[in-house]
């Protein structure tokens, strides 16, 4: 036996350290596939080189920044019970929105009657428009996702699955949307003096927030499509 299949052959008790830290709150998924690349890698490395185990791994870099690097590829398991979670209970949330979407038309109407910030009421009607469509979509979601789902191959139909990914991203990012019209819109139309600038204030940052850190889980979830079909069949028992 040549020293290249010792190499290949062998336990490598480092590298099995390093891809604990670095594979750490990931997906199983994403843990496998990490998992089988990096080690190939090091193995090839060790193979073409001659480096030993430790060299090899150094070459990776610190397996905390490995993480976080990875963090931000792939669906680690927050988002897998976030997608499950969204898929299960999408239709009790719709009629909270289309709730929200009437009130917001109605204070829209009202503030218009007395209020001087006319962009104010049109982030108040947005805001309206934006809670309506995600009350639509929320309430259509899992007859959606159970229908494409049915016909979907994710070996082989890419755009189906590629319109269905989407529509995830839409179905969890415009809500929040609407939250940030919303509170610009009673920001500019509501009475200085009767209103609280910090309160206001957390809650348009915490809307930006949230569309941002759901923006990035749509990124995730458009990334690793098959996976997210997965989680998504599991939690409708397609």
């Amino acid at each position: 036996m040549d020293q290249h299949t010792d190499i290949a052959n062998a336990e490598l008790p480092e590298l099995e350290d390093w891809l604990d830290i670095a594979c750490a709150k990931l997906s199983d998924r994403a843990q496998i596939r990490i998992r089988r690349e990096t080690i190939a890698h090091v193995h090839s490395v060790m193979n073409a080189n001659g480096e030993d185990e430790a060299t090899a791994i150094a070459a990776l870099g610190p397996p905390k920044k490995a993480n976080r690097r990875f963090k931000r590829r792939y669906l680690n398991q927050n988002d897998i019970r976030s997608l499950m979670h969204m898929c299960r209970n999408a239709q009790w949330a719709a009629p909270a929105f289309g709730g929200m979407g009437i009130c917001m038309f109605l204070i829209a109407m009202l503030r218009y009657l007395d209020s001087e910030s006319p962009l104010g009421v049109i982030f108040l009607l947005i805001s309206a428009f934006v809670f309506c469509v995600s009350a639509v979509g929320l309430w259509t979601y899992p007859r959606f996702l159970k229908e494409y789902l049915s016909q979907i191959d994710n070996n082989v139909d890419s755009r189906l699955r590629d319109r269905i990914t989407w529509r995830i991203v839409g179905t969890t990012a415009f809500p929040w949307a609407g939250h940030i019209f919303m509170n610009l819109g009673l920001v500019l139309t509501i009475d200085a003096d009767s209103l609280s600038p910090y309160v206001f204030t957390l809650s348009i940052g915490g809307s930006m927030f949230l569309l941002i850190y759901m923006a990035a889980l749509g990124k995730r979830i458009l990334h690793n499509a098959e996976e997210s079909m997965d989680a998504i069949r599991t939690s409708l028992d397609v």
